[in-house]
């Protein structure tokens, strides 16, 4: 079953992806912005051909969810494309700085 809600309390764990500079000094970046991510996460689902146990629980994600795929596919890209619709890019924004800064 799938379970998609809002998440602005988040949990306690966090993995940290970050562009170092020092790595390739030469290399331009921008980063992509929260409905961009969004937009990424559901082509990535889209492309997963696996039995896939999909879970969304980390604090810089504005939503929880968690689903069986393929078989809850189509309903977790249609609820991340709600989640899209219904927060603007500001307010997503907003829940990513205050988990960048939790911790």
């Amino acid at each position: 079953m799938l379970d998609l809600t809002s998440n602005f309390l988040g949990s306690h764990h966090v993995t940290v992806y970050y562009f170092n500079p020092n790595i390739h000094p030469e290399a331009e970046f921008a980063e992509a912005g929260e409905h961009e991510r969004l937009e990424e996460m559901q082509e990535f689902i889209r492309c997963l051909k696996n039995k896939t146990v999909f879970l969304a629980d980390h604090i810089s994600v504005p939503f929880r969810a968690k689903a069986n795929l393929p078989e809850d596919k189509e309903e977790l890209i249609s609820g991340i494309q709600k989640v899209m619709d219904n927060l603007p890019e500001e307010r997503m924004q907003a829940h990513r700085q205050m988990a960048e800064n939790y911790f």
